[in-house]
């Protein structure tokens, strides 16, 4: 029995080890999953993943109201990748600097919303991406007549060896109505009155003292009213979250996350954010170990998170909110 347990715990750890290192995965199928995973649902989060959906004002031909998806457009112009919630002005937005171009492409091009789900939960959520490659480095065109997609990356699971292709379109062919997706308007962000430096140590606390164990203990409960928004107190000797509450009336507060190195003309300053984004955005920043430092940075509209990778240059904006759960989009604009 002995041997039998030390065997299958050997084994355990080869495959733990393994899942770590994905640097042998082609580079633009771990772009891709790099970004998705800035905003990956977390696994505690999961069965509520329809429940958290914003409804948008775009309405179907039976008059319902559509959901807001997020989605990822390469984007030609400004040669960044954006990743947000389309068929609205305002959500969390990441934004991208590859280190390298995957296309040389005039147009602007959306990742299908299926291979983007895809993604998520069959490769970024089980930690599977050292088990996958792709068949090109880069995107490839669609000869295909028959199928309306631009570009098309072909991923393998060297495991299964089941292979799927993953679709691109062009933005300006689809729907305007489900056109438009959110994205950072710089002009009107306003002058951020907190900033800190945070290290690799500090996210692992910070995942350590609330995300994990807020997940664990009260994911399952995030759509009831008094779960739905976090307060988080900035200082220059605080950074700690309130939460349990409504209408900025909290019960509860964690006053032990490690403080950041604070800038020494930050200002105090108390925003209310939306759980599920506080909570997806914090998950993914403390479980990629390839971020290292990270500059912090708030205001009454935003907060937001400046830092790089291997594979580029990152930052992701968390719109702060009304106590009626309304976003405050003065720092948002659309994309089309």
């Amino acid at each position: 029995m002995s041997v039998t347990a030390d065997t299958t715990l050997i084994n355990e750890a080869i495959v733990k080890t393994y899942r770590r290192n994905s640097e042998s995965t082609p580079y633009t199928l771990r772009l891709l999953g790099e970004i998705i995973k800035t905003q990956s649902l977390p696994i505690a989060l999961e069965n509520h993943r329809d429940h958290l959906l914003d409804k948008s004002k775009v309405k179907n031909k039976d008059g319902i109201a559509m959901k807001q998806m997020k989605r990822i457009v390469i984007r030609s112009k400004s040669k960044d990748i954006l990743l947000s919630e389309s068929r609205t002005d305002c959500s969390v937005v990441t934004i991208v600097k590859p280190k390298n171009q995957i296309i040389n492409s005039s147009d602007d091009l959306v990742l299908r919303i299926n291979d983007h789900r895809y993604i998520e939960q069959e490769i970024i959520q089980t930690d599977d991406m050292s088990f996958n490659t792709s068949l090109s480095e880069s995107l490839k065109r669609v000869l295909d007549k028959d199928i309306k997609a631009s570009y098309k990356l072909e991923i393998k699971n060297i495991v299964t060896n089941k292979i799927r292709n993953i679709y691109f379109y062009k933005l300006n062919e689809i729907h305007e109505g489900t056109r438009q997706q959110a994205d950072i308007d710089e002009h009107k962000v306003g002058k951020y009155v907190w900033t800190a430096s945070a290290n690799r140590e500090w996210l692992e606390s910070l995942n350590n003292v609330f995300t994990d164990r807020w997940l664990n203990a009260l994911g399952n409960q995030i759509n009831r009213k008094h779960y739905k928004q976090f307060r988080l107190n900035l200082g220059k000797k605080e950074f700690s979250i309130s939460y349990d509450g409504v209408r900025n009336n909290f019960d509860q507060i964690e006053k032990q996350i490690k403080l950041p190195s604070v800038t020494n003309n930050s200002k105090a300053i108390e925003i209310i954010l939306m759980s599920k984004d506080v909570l997806t955005v914090f998950n993914a920043l403390s479980t990629n170990e390839d971020i290292q430092n990270v500059k912090i940075y708030a205001n009454e509209n935003v907060i937001s998170f400046k830092y790089s990778t291997q594979l580029g240059q990152y930052e992701i904006f968390i719109p702060t909110c009304k106590i009626q759960n309304k976003l405050i989009t003065n720092a948002f604009k659309g994309y089309q």
